[in-house]
Order: C-alpha cells, then structure tokens, then sequence
C-alpha cells in the first residue's frame, strides 16, 4: 500500500483493532503520510480517546472481544461531532 507523504499531514486518525500488529502496522503507514495516529485495542478504549482527543477519522476492525466495530461505529456516530467523521471499516470476514 502506498499512501502520499504528507497527504494526511495534521490529521489525527484512531486504529482501533484487538491485534496489537495490526494496529502497529496500519499506525505505522498512516503515520508515514503524516497523521498522528492513536491506537486502541478495544471499543471501551477507543471511546476514552474520543472522549479526550480530536479525532478526524477512523479505522477499525468490526470483529473485536466485548465491543464490536459496529457497536463502536454506532457509538461513534451518535456524538454529534463525528455524525460524518470517515470511518473505515477493516476485516477478515469474507461476506
């Protein structure tokens, strides 16, 4: 995958997936384009960041332990603030 340097400069972008190298290697190429990227490992610390951070966008597993992406999107979307912040979705499911 490659992503323009710089193309995401400024922004702040939440990964958010149970699997700490996918989390780290998902970070790592956004933050190579500039973003400063933050990292949760569940839906429960994802919405903690949210709640002290200013978030632009987001990527996320729908299959995690406790809180799924779903419910986490849903979450997401019911805060005004990010009623149409982009959220994209990542997943092993093949349907």
């Amino acid at each position: 995958m490659v992503l323009k340097q710089d193309a995401l400069a400024g922004k702040s972008i939440l990964v958010v997936d149970d699997m700490e190298s996918l989390r780290v290697l998902i970070g790592g190429l956004l933050a190579q384009t500039g973003a400063t990227v933050f990292q949760a490992k569940s839906g429960d610390e994802a919405l903690r960041i949210v709640a002290s951070q200013s978030i632009d966008a987001f990527v996320m597993d729908i299959q995690m332990p406790g809180m799924s992406g779903i419910d986490l999107c849903r979450s997401i979307r019911a805060m005004d603030r990010h009623a149409a912040t982009p959220i994209l979705f990542i997943t092993a499911l093949d349907e």
